[in-house]
């Protein structure tokens, strides 16, 4: 966050949000990682009628700040097959995620 962004702020610092997507390292399985997304895709409707750390869940948000390069190809194959894939190419192009230094 640049100086002078928020009130009384003389010094540029970094800032991070849990937008609710959620990674795994490039070698975990494939099929794991499809299977992973595609049971929080079918399951998150339910879960925001039963706790309240799931009230701001949607599949939208789940692929908000993902792109080919930062996503595992078994998650985006589940995107896709739920329809939300084109979001994160297309709608949030120009929010990807990515970590200081890359």
């Amino acid at each position: 966050m640049p100086a002078g962004t928020l009130p009384d702020q003389d010094e540029a610092f970094y800032a991070a949000v849990n937008r609710g997507y959620k990674a795994v390292h490039p070698s975990f399985p494939e099929d794991g990682a499809y299977k992973i997304v595609k049971s929080v895709l079918e399951m998150g409707p339910k879960m925001k009628e039963l706790h309240p750390l799931w009230k701001i869940w949607s599949p939208e948000l789940m692929v908000h700040g993902l792109s080919p390069e930062n996503a595992h190809p078994g998650a985006i194959r589940a995107y896709k097959e739920a329809g939300v894939w084109d979001k994160a190419i297309n709608e949030y192009k120009d929010q990807q995620v990515t970590c200081p230094g890359d």
